[in-house]
């Protein structure tokens, strides 16, 4: 390259003409014409005077860019300003001279190869200097500027003899060519080399550049296969008739046609032959052509000899299989008896042996062994217990309390079934049974019972009926005549007898005079001989006094018989005094209530307009009229007739008054009375009925419960209320004010002969205080409290599944409780049992249904169509539950174990005690004869685990002591302050317990499955046939509250726990700890202190912001961190999760492979493989991640047609493989998803997401599968399918991240490479950064009108939607849409449909203001209405007013003080306690200062800046502080405000969020304008006023 200064000419041209005559003419001009092709930046120019040329830049001679020669051409015109000018033109060639300005350049890949282990023959080329290839580079300068030669970087050669200095690989200087220096190449030892090769110019200065060079070392068939064992050993049941029998493997250290093998087999080829598999292993398989016989000696054992050979014929090992033929389970059992009839007497006690059956099979141990069950239509009447080969058939109290009744069924057949146990024979995905036998064989007979008949039963009405006689009526009335009939056979049952008891046994008779209210006449002769009983009245009778009488009647069966032989009882008339209009009616008061179900009420009776009245029916008497005030004549409606009330459509939230006159037009025509009816409507939301806790009473009726009872002659006087009683003392229980919310009915509902049903806003969890002190909650509402938490599934009426109590809501017909004084208006529902396990039947769509989100958490559904919850801090639950709790000797009540036929039941605890209950579900009380017996617990006793079951039929103790068969310890106590994980397993009435997985037992000798797991797992069957764990009461954690009678006191212990419990899950559903300060229980707290002691520093966590911290040990200061979903450490040696994990996208035909780093595949256990990694796609099937393994065994996980699922084969003779998926789950929407395995042993769990219901499933594995795994250390694959080399599978839509194997994440990117504890990617084609889909470019909306769809992107597809506002219209267009037709105006307002995209508009009626009409305008205030919170502002204001005059009046050295009554006084707002879900205000005394509030977001373009910034503190000397105005501007700011919600004048919210989307609650600070507010002055006003100030001066985040 060359460059001359262009100030000096590189050349000067000269011009002549011929002309000479015209010499005096001639003046030459010089241009250029040159090949530029910028001519405004010209590489030369040339003075067009003197014809230098110069030269503009530098010249390049080189190539690729350079040229040898640059030329031109040079024009010379002569006189170039007249007509005749002519041009010249020359030549120009400029030669650059050359510098050695370039090194030499390299191809990009230079690969090499050759042979491994050949010999020197020259001849052919072979052996020590064989060529391998030929590296060039390339100089592009010019003589020995160009000439390059070449060297080899000794570092990189390693040497070939470490005397000779002779290297592995010699290169020629001059050719560049690469050859071999050694023929000890040795593949198997190392099968590429990387050189460094350095290129020299021979110019000055010189020019160097190197590259790297892999030579790859061929492989030759130098190797011979060895088998992994010399002998192996297997057994081979005789009723295999065909398939694999065991596998062999030899390794071969070649590769590729090489190293495959070919197995064979010596002998014995009439029963087995071999198979080659892709594995390049041998199945041996046996024929099925021809049987083995194991009753022929000489076929119980063979010897097989095996050879696997290479393609080398003179390559080959051998190997024995030693195979043990065992007896096959070929015989049927056989009862002694196929038919027994037997006559038994009805009533015999349970557990009452019947009959024993003996069978016999003639089948070897262990097909000999069989069980015996029974029929499923004799289940719930008898059971079996087997003693050996003896069947004992005993009765069994049924699920009605009855054992065997003649009455029910004359004769029972009982068949008797006997099934060969067969070996591991799974029943459920999840859940496998010990049995042998293989097939099973069964054999039958039968058990016919003719039941005698005894006189066990009393006569009893035949008709069950109330009868009436009118009140004040003359006697004597005839009552009713009746009959009886007695369930006994006729031989037991009439002629009867009816008789009265003596006085003082009879409630109707006066013990001072011994006058009856009511006689019995016996007709012996009616009834056909069976007798009547005419009943008739004694007195005159008033309503008034009492409503209804109890008459006792002694019926007796057998008339004429001796008493011995009889059977009597006392049954109960119930006889009604009628009403009548006896009694003049008073003014009086109507408290109506009603729950407003999401606020779809409307055009609904809610009660009737009643005066205080002593009669009860004399409605029909009466006239009712609407007196005042007349706008509530918008709301409210009154029958004229009847009184009746009814509620118009669009009443919103708050309380209101109005009065109805009442005339009687019959009896009491001169006196008219005023009802005032005072009627609070409250919105109700879905979680508020859901979540509401239940009763069930006996003894009462819905009208009774919440009815006021009346002073007969002082109809002005009433006592409390059943439910006011109830509600007073759960108060008191709870230690807060009788108007919480706490205790209010949601709904109450009964008919005619059933119990009554109460929904309260009692939590789930609260009504545990009810259950504690059931018997004074009974006595103070004079009640019977038949269950607490109603379940329809006690008396277990599924045969299989589960059971689930699914509350149904019928959200058009509410439910009115209509009584004189107080009505009710609540959500019509009701409990059905559904014969399903809940927790596992996800045939519902995915939703936000309610209570999905616990503790607050707000359940959002995205535009993937899947669920997510947005928690408050502190809750690490996917649905916001609170996963820890810690006990210090004392417990907590939680829902119950839900009623399923197979579960699992998982918790894990830490503690440093012996001894200590976990939990437990059972009777909490003195068990009646329908009351369920089951009972769970599960405790620490002595360090080991201790399981105690029962299933209504007798106890099963499970107790571990961590010893194995041979009596050795295995398993250490579990108090060593770690923590540990128990499984409870159930199938049916086989029960099993596992700690810790069993990941630590020892195998048997040579097996990779068998293994010795009495330490750490134990099983056992409870008694009789009852499957189902029924638990009706609340589960306690940690300990019990009291001991009930059953179960005994010595089978559980009293220990409490003391210690952390957290991930308690059952059936896949995680349960939630968290309790709040009313929460029933004791020394109890949320989270694990001990866990958060140590995980917290003063930075902080110690596992960063995005990690979840977990401590190792009570005593150590050790953590173990977990890195949220797409986050990892910075680097190997770090635990703070802290560095957002990389994002790849994989495209078409791309996939990723990874090698393990040697120090993290040794720490690899073969027990255990954890797998987890973060993906969307919108592909249906793809390879997610592939662990492979040097043999047939991998493990991987993958989508198939749209969901996750993890497919495994651990047995490498195996043919197909095993899968674990989430079938319910859907995966490949588009969303990101984060998805685990986990593996210890056989056992696989496989989670998604949240990791709950539908996106959790497990199973224990197939026995037969190895519990090993050794994966390989490469070929680690995502994204593709790998039999021997990737295979990319993705179809171009999908993204990955975060992938971790055992807890250690692999690096995304090569950079990554040495941070990684794991790993280091290796290769990567079509694998983008990122994960970006523009959906919407260059899509445009198909045409339509009046409003255009818009472009919706959803990564990897898009939607054409309407706009928000608007909805679809005709063809394509968007049409905007229509409010008013369902008009959302309340108080009668008019609905105004706005334009597009505005809304519509509510005209309201004179009196009420507000986007929706629902605010009361203060001008209507005095004359009824929602008076509550506006009579608090004017008592504020008068208060403030009267503070004020006093301020100005007091000296200035007076004490600030003024209002300083008590400085302990409390200053009261409502603000929630939001301890528990769905709990709302706990102090409702005071005003609600979030009135004062505004919504966030709050629009202040209206407002005067200037004037609504100004600060309200201290006023100018001679001015009071405008507190009016300050108020006054506060109200007017939300009244005004389009975006606030329109209830702040009329709602009063009694649960939690209360359909507000308000900001904070502390209004004077987030509600002002947007302007920072000085509170300082409040100071002034006095200490109340100071509690304010120090309250709202506050920041959010402080409070």
């Amino acid at each position: 390259m060359h460059f001359s200064n262009q100030l000096d000419p590189i050349l000067l041209v000269n011009a002549t003409d011929r002309d000479i005559a015209r010499a005096q003419y001639t003046k030459f001009k010089y241009s250029l014409n040159t090949d530029d092709k910028d001519q405004n930046n010209p590489t030369f120019r040339i003075e067009p005077n003197t014809g230098k040329i110069y030269q503009m830049k530098k010249l390049d001679r080189d190539l690729p860019n350079g040229r040898p020669e640059y030329q031109f051409n040079v024009l010379v015109e002569d006189e170039p300003e007249s007509n005749q000018a002519l041009i010249g033109y020359a030549i120009v060639k400029v030669k650059p001279k050359d510098i050695n300005d370039n090194a030499p350049v390299f191809p990009d890949k230079l690969v090499g190869k050759t042979p491994e282990n050949t010999y020197y023959d020259h001849q052919n080329n072979l052996g020590k200097n064989r060529p391998i290839m030929t590296v060039r580079a390339v100089d592009y300068d010019l003589g020995n500027n160009g000439s390059v030669y070449y060297e080899i970087d000794r570092l990189s050669n390693p040497p070939v003899d470490s005397e000779t200095g002779d290297y592995l690989f010699l290169i020629d200087s001059q050719t560049g060519l690469l050859k071999t220096n050694t023929n000890k190449l040795d593949r198997e030892k190392l099968d590429h080399y990387t050189l460094k090769i350095i290129a020299k110019d021979k110019g000055t200065p010189q020019q160097t550049s190197n590259a790297t060079i892999t030579i790859q070392i061929e492989d030759i068939n130098d190797e011979r296969p060895v088998f992994v064992k010399k002998i192996y050993r297997t057994t081979l049941s005789e009723s295999q008739k065909s398939g694999p029998v065991i596998t062999v493997s030899a390794t071969d250290d070649d590769i590729g046609d090489n190293a495959k093998l070919t197995y064979s087999l010596s002998e014995d080829l009439s029963f087995f032959a071999i198979e080659t598999l892709p594995s390049n292993a041998g199945v041996i398989q046996v024929y099925s052509a021809k049987s083995i016989d194991y009753e022929k000696p000489e076929e119980r054992f063979f010897n097989l000899t095996v050879k696997a050979k290479d393609p080398n014929p003179s390559h080959e090992d051998t190997a024995y299989v030693e195979i043990t033929v065992t007896d096959a389970n070929d015989e049927a059992p056989v009862f002694s008896e196929k038919v027994k009839t037997k006559t038994s007497p009805e009533n015999i006690q349970p557990e009452t042996l019947l009959y024993t059956f003996t069978a016999s099979d003639k089948d070897s141990p262990p097909n000999n062994k069989f069980i015996f069950s029974i029929g499923e239509d004799s289940f719930n009447r008898f059971y079996v217990e087997q003693e050996g080969d003896k069947c004992h058939v005993k009765i069994q109290r049924g699920l009605d309390g009855e054992t065997l009744d003649r009455e029910s069924q004359e004769f029972y057949t009982v068949k008797k079934e006997i099934d060969i146990i067969h070996l591991w024979e799974p029943s459920k995905a999840m859940f496998f049974v010990c049995r042998h036998g293989d097939p099973p064989l069964s054999g039958e007979a039968t058990l016919r019972i003719e039941v005698t008949d005894l006189n066990d039963n009393a006569p009893d009405f035949a008709l069950h009926e109330i009868p009436k006689i009118m009140e004040e009526e003359d006697p004597p009335q005839t009552v009713t005549i009746f009959s009886a009939v007695d369930r006994d056979t006729k031989k037991y049952g009439g002629p009867f007898t009816f008789s009265l008891p003596p006085c003082d046994e009879n409630p109707t008779c006066n013990k001072t005079t011994g006058k009856q209210d009511f006689i019995l006449q016996f007709d012996p002769n009616g009834g056909g001989g069976n007798g009547i009983g005419t009943v008739t009245s004694t007195r005159k009778f008033l309503r008034e006094v009492q409503k209804f009488y109890y008459l006792p009647i002694i019926m007796t069966d057998l008339r004429g018989r001796p008493p011995i032989e009889q059977m009597s009882a006392t049954r109960t008339l119930t006889i009604e005094i009628d009403d009548k209009n006896n009694n003049q009616h008073f003014d009086g008061t109507k408290e109506i209530f009603v729950y407003n179900y999401k606020g779809m009420f409307g055009n609904i009776e809610i009660g009737t307009a009643n005066a205080q009245d002593l009669d009860d029916k004399d409605s029909v008497d009466k006239y009712y009229y609407f007196v005042r005030p007349d706008h509530m004549k918008k709301f409210f409606s009154v029958n004229r007739q009847n009184g009746s009330i009814t509620m118009l459509k669009g009443v919103p939230s708050g309380t209101f008054e109005f009065e109805v006159n009442v005339y009687d037009h019959v009896v009491f025509t001169k006196k008219n009375a005023t009802a005032t009816i005072r009627v609070t409507v409250q919105e109700i939301s879905d979680d508020a009925v859901y979540s509401s806790g239940s009763i069930r009473l006996i003894g009462t009726t819905k009208e009774k419960f919440v009815e006021k009872k009346l002073t007969p002659g002082n109809p002005s006087v009433s006592t409390n209320s059943s439910y006011e009683n109830f509600r007073s003392l759960l108060a008191k229980k709870l230690d807060v004010p009788y108007e919480n919310r706490y205790g209010q009915l949601v709904f109450i509902q009964t008919s005619d002969m059933l119990p009554t049903d109460l929904h309260t806003t009692l939590l789930v969890n609260l009504t545990g205080i009810v259950l504690m002190n059931k018997d004074e909650f009974a006595q103070a509402a004079d009640v019977t409290i038949a269950m607490v938490n109603i379940d329809e599934c006690v008396k277990e009426i599924c045969e299989s599944g589960g059971c689930s109590n699914i509350l149904k809501v019928d959200e058009k017909r509410p439910n009115l409780v209509n009584t004189k004084g107080k009505s009710f208006v609540g959500v019509r529902t009701y409990v059905v049992p559904e014969c399903t396990c809940k927790a596992r039947n996800f045939s519902n769509p995915l939703g936000c249904y309610p209570g999905y989100c616990l503790n607050g958490g707000n359940c959002q559904k995205d535009d993937w169509g899947d669920i997510s919850c947005n928690c408050p801090s502190g809750f690490d639950g996917k649905r916001c539950q609170e996963t820890h709790h810690t006990f210090n000797d004392g417990y907590a009540l939680y829902p119950n174990l839900a009623q399923c036929e197979d579960s699992v039941t998982s918790i894990e605890f830490v503690t440093k005690h012996e001894n200590g209950l976990l939990f437990y579900n059972g009777p909490v009380q003195r068990l009646d004869n329908d009351d369920p017996r089951d009972f769970i617990a599960l405790e620490l006793n002595g360090g080991y685990p201790k399981l105690i079951i029962d299933h209504g039929t007798g106890i099963l103790p499970l107790h571990l002591d961590g010893k194995d068969t041979s009596g050795n310890t295995k398993m250490q106590k579990l108090n060593d302050g770690s923590w540990h994980h128990i499984d409870v397993i159930r199938e049916g009435k086989n029960v099993r317990m596992v700690v810790d997985h069993c990941e630590k037992t020892d195998f048997q000798s040579g097996s990779e499955s068998i293994e010795d797991r009495k330490p750490c797992e134990i099983s056992g069957s409870t008694k009789g046939r009852n499957k189902y764990l029924n638990v009706n009461t609340m589960l306690q954690l940690g300990g019990r509250y009291n001991k009930p009678p059953y179960p005994p006191s010595n089978s559980i212990t009293d220990a409490r726990f003391k210690g952390c419990i957290r991930n308690l899950v059952h059936n896949g559903e995680l349960y939630d700890l968290h309790t709040s300060k009313n929460h029933p229980g004791e020394n109890h707290e949320n989270r694990c202190g001990r866990e958060d002691d140590i995980c917290n520093s003063v930075g902080g966590s110690k596992c960063g912001p995005h990690g979840k911290c977990e401590m190792i040990n009570f005593d150590q200061l050790d953590v173990k961190c977990t890195c949220e979903p797409g986050y990892r450490t910075a680097n190997a040696n770090s635990i703070r999760c802290d560095t957002a994990t990389t994002i790849r996208d994989l495209h078409a035909q791309s996939y990723m492979t990874w090698i393990l780093k040697g120090e993290f595949f040794n720490i690899l256990q073969d027990r255990k493989t954890d797998m987890q990694m973060r993906f969307r796609t919108r592909d249906a099937n793809g390879i997610l991640l592939h662990l492979p393994s040097n043999s047939n065994e991998a493990i991987t996980l993958e989508i198939v047609n749209g969901h996750v699922r993890v497919t495994y084969n651990l047995r490498d003779y195996a043919t197909t493989d095993s899968y674990l998926s989430l079938s319910d789950a859907p995966a490949s929407n588009g969303q990101w998803h984060t998805v685990y395995v986990k593996r210890i042993g056989r056992w696989f769990q496989l989670k998604m997401d949240s990791g709950e219901g539908r996106y959790y499933n497990e199973t224990m594995g197939k026995p037969s599968d190895s519990q090993l795994f050794s994966m390989r250390r490469d070929h680690v694959v995502a994204g593709a399918h790998v039999i021997f080399d990737p295979q990319a599978d993705f179809g171009g839509k999908a993204c990955i991240t975060d992938i971790r194997v055992d807890e250690k994440w692999f690096p995304m990117k090569t950079e990554e490479n040495p941070l990684s504890p794991a790993a280091e990617l290796e290769d990567y084609p079509n694998v983008a950064m990122g994960c970006v889909r523009d959906d919407c470019a260059a899509i445009r909306c198909p045409e339509g009108a009046p409003i255009q769809k818009e472009c919706y992107p959803l990564w990897g597809k898009h939607e054409c939607r309407c706009p928000a506002g608007s909805q679809p219209g005709v063809g394509q267009g968007c049409i905007g849409i229509l409010y008013c037709p369902n008009n959302p105006c309340y108080s009668g307002g008019t609905c105004i449909e706005q334009d597009f995209p505005e809304t519509f508009k509510c005209l309201c009626p004179p009196g009420w203001k507000g986007a929706l009409c629902n605010q009361l305008a203060v001008t209507e205030v005095a004359s009824g209405g929602v008076k509550y919170e506006v009579f608090i502002i004017v008592a504020v204001m008068i208060a403030l007013f009267v503070f004020l005059v006093a301020r100005r009046l007091r000296r200035k050295t007076d004490d600030k003080a003024v209002l300083y009554d008590d400085q302990y006084d409390d200053i009261r707002e409502n603000l929630a306690a939001h301890d528990e879900e769905g709990a709302g205000e706990e102090d409702q005394d005071g005003y609600d200062i979030s009135r004062l509030r505004k919504p966030e977001g709050y629009n202040t373009s209206h407002i005067d800046r200037a004037t609504y910034n100004k600060p309200l503190g201290r006023a100018p000397p001679g001015e009071g502080e405008d507190v009016e105005h300050f108020i006054d501007d506060r109200l007017r700011d939300a009244d005004d405000d389009p975006n606030a919600p329109p209830h702040d004048n009329v709602m009063e919210f009694a649960y939690e969020g209360g359909s507000s989307d308000a900001g904070s609650l502390s209004s004077l600070n987030t509600g002002t304008s947007e302007g920072d507010q000085d509170y300082d002055y409040l100071n002034d006003w006095g200490p109340k006023f100071s509690k304010l100030a120090n309250m709202y001066g506050l920041a959010d985040e402080d409070l």
